[in-house]
Order: C-alpha cells, then structure tokens, then sequence
C-alpha cells in the first residue's frame, strides 16, 4: 500500500465538508415536506453519513501525520455509511411518495462486509433516485440528472474500489476527484429542488 500523503489526507476533508453542506441543506428544506418521524430519520441518517466520512478523514491525517494507524476509525466507514444510507433511503422514499406509517421496525445485521455494502448501495440508490424523481415531479430534469449522474458515479467508483484497490495512491485520488464530484452534482441538485420548492411552494408528498 502506497504512503497516505498530508495532501491526500488534507483533500479527503474536503468532499465531507462538501456532504456536510449538502445534508444540512437538505435537512433544512426537508423540514415541513417530511413526516416528524421520517425527518428524524434523516438527520439521524445525514448526522451517521457525515460523521462516518468525517472519522474515516481523520484516520487518513493521523496516519500522514506519522502520530498513529488508529484503523478503527477506518473500519467503522462501511457500517456508519451503509447504515446512514438506509436510513435517509426510508426517509427520501416516504417523502416522495407520500408514506404515511410513524413506525418501523428495523432488524440487526451480521456485522460482515457484504451486509453494510448492500446496505450502502441499496440506500444510496433510493435516495438518489427519491431526489431525481422528486425534481422530475417538480419539473427540474436537470436536476433530476444531477442526481442521476452522481448515483452513476459514485456506483462506478464503488466497483472500481472494489475490483482495482490495491493500496495504491492513484486509486485515492480517483475515489477522491469522483467523491467530490458527487458531492457538488448533489449540492447543486439540492439547490434546484429548494429553488423549484419555494417558486411552487408545493409539499413534495403528492
């Protein structure tokens, strides 16, 4: 495994500021158009995705600063993420669609790899496509293909990741340029969605 450069591990802060802006964006626009209970949801599940990433670049700086591999602060990225995914997955999902039920119930997982990257891949598609389908409704289709293009992304580096990482440094950056990427294409299709919210002001329940 190539060294964690301090440039590397600097730029790693940048796309969870980047999710970070975006979750509270979201969070705040989401407000009044969720369920309570699915909006607790969401911030719960923006505050996991945020922290996970957060943890995860702050593990990269410790290891280019030479004070220590903390490797607990890497590994817990698939659970924390995977987690958060499903759960603003639900609360996209319900909102879209007008979902109704104050409850759920949610079962433990086996703390294996394979869980947490269905869970990932599952959450971050419905609520990518939640978002695309709520800025078709609101007659945004850019947007809709802002959030497209970011779950088209991010689904290729997470094979790419997947297939390919072998510790080298290249393999960084790449995962790094796409996950910034993603984050500014998320960034402006929230935008578009509070732009389209506000000039309509219509609920996104139908």
């Amino acid at each position: 495994m190539d060294p964690i450069t301090l440039s590397m591990a600097l730029v790693d802060f940048i796309p969870v500021i980047l999710c970070a802006v975006v979750m509270l964006f979201q969070i705040r626009i989401f407000r009044t158009r969720m369920q309570p209970f699915f909006h607790i949801l969401f911030i719960l599940g923006a505050f996991l995705l945020v922290a996970g990433g957060t943890l995860k670049a702050l593990w990269k700086l410790l290891l280019a600063l030479k004070i220590g591999d903390y490797q607990l602060l890497s590994d817990q990225f698939l659970p924390v993420s995977g987690t958060a995914f499903v759960l603003l997955a639900i609360a996209a999902i319900c909102m879209v669609t007008g979902t109704k039920r104050s409850e759920k119930q949610f079962a433990f997982m086996a703390a294996s790899r394979i869980p947490f990257i269905a869970m990932m891949f599952f959450g971050m598609t419905g609520w990518y496509m939640s978002l695309a389908v709520l800025s078709f409704r609101l007659k945004k289709k850019g947007a809709g293909g802002l959030f497209i293009a970011a779950w088209i992304i991010m689904s290729g580096t997470s094979v790419l990741s997947a297939k390919f990482d072998n510790g080298q440094s290249i393999m960084h950056w790449v995962a790094e340029g796409a996950n910034i990427l993603v984050q500014i294409l998320l960034l402006s299709g929230t935008s578009a969605i509070h732009k389209a919210l506000v000039e309509q002001d219509m609920p996104c329940n139908p």
